[in-house]
């Protein structure tokens, strides 16, 4: 720089150059370009690519009906792990042809260890008993085995439930199922009870389909008594499909 123009500390230029030649900058034109703005940062790791792998026993399931059964009381591969409380599991299922599906268990049910024990479990044995069934004759199963927090479950635990409970339909070989409730229906047929309801519905499980009748749960009959009309041509529907 100094050889292009001569600077003095009492000229403007010459003090401008002299500061950039202090700084280290003695060339005005270079043949080679440089990042004058770049910051100098190391480079930035590679980022990781592959997936991990998930281990070949994650979501393994049991293939008798006794061992699904003892798994899912136990298992920390299902959602219920992660909720806490007893799980309220089917006992040693007695062959039956017909299985009911509630949703979840009711906080009375959490501390009974029974599922549908309290009032709503008093209707719905009513219903059982209109079109000549009772709870030894049945298969009596839900969608979660503990009630999850506040009552709500999640997509991914609702997907993770419905997964599930195709291999425990699978196993069990039910000819009819009934499915009490909203959560049940969407979980199960894609559709809600309201739109799932008044009509024979075909479920797909493990081992190929089965004939299901969706309706009411009982708690909501008990708000909701106009229902019971509904449900009653459900229940009647259901028990044709048996006869039939």
């Amino acid at each position: 720089m100094r050889g292009a123009v001569e600077y003095r500390s009492d000229h403007p230029i010459g003090n401008l150059l002299g500061w950039w030649e202090l700084a280290g900058v003695d060339t005005l034109v270079s043949e080679n370009q440089h990042g004058w703005l770049a910051l100098n940062e190391p480079a930035a790791p590679a980022v990781q690519t592959s997936i991990p792998a998930t281990p070949s026993h994650a979501r393994e399931m049991p293939s008798t009906l006794a061992d699904f059964l003892a798994w899912r009381e136990t298992s920390q591969d299902v959602p219920e792990a992660a909720w806490g409380g007893a799980r309220i599991v089917p006992g040693a299922a007695i062959p039956t042809d017909v299985m009911v599906i509630a949703d979840m268990p009711d906080l009375d049910d959490m501390e009974a260890g029974t599922l549908l024990s309290n009032a709503a479990g008093r209707l719905f044995d009513r219903m059982l008993a209109a079109i000549g069934l009772q709870r030894s004759t049945i298969h009596l199963a839900s969608l979660a085995c503990a009630r999850p927090p506040g009552g709500m479950l999640d997509p991914d635990s609702g997907n993770r439930l419905a997964q599930i409970m195709r291999r425990h339909i699978a196993l069990a070989a039910p000819k009819h199922i009934l499915l009490l409730g909203d959560k049940t229906s969407r979980a199960l047929l894609a559709a809600d009870a309201s739109g799932g309801r008044g009509k024979l519905q075909t479920l797909n499980h493990d081992n190929g389909t089965v004939e299901a009748v969706a309706t009411f749960h009982p708690r909501f009959l008990m708000r909701q008594p106009a229902a019971k009309a509904e449900c009653w041509k459900d229940l009647q529907l259901f028990a044709k499909d048996i006869v039939s």
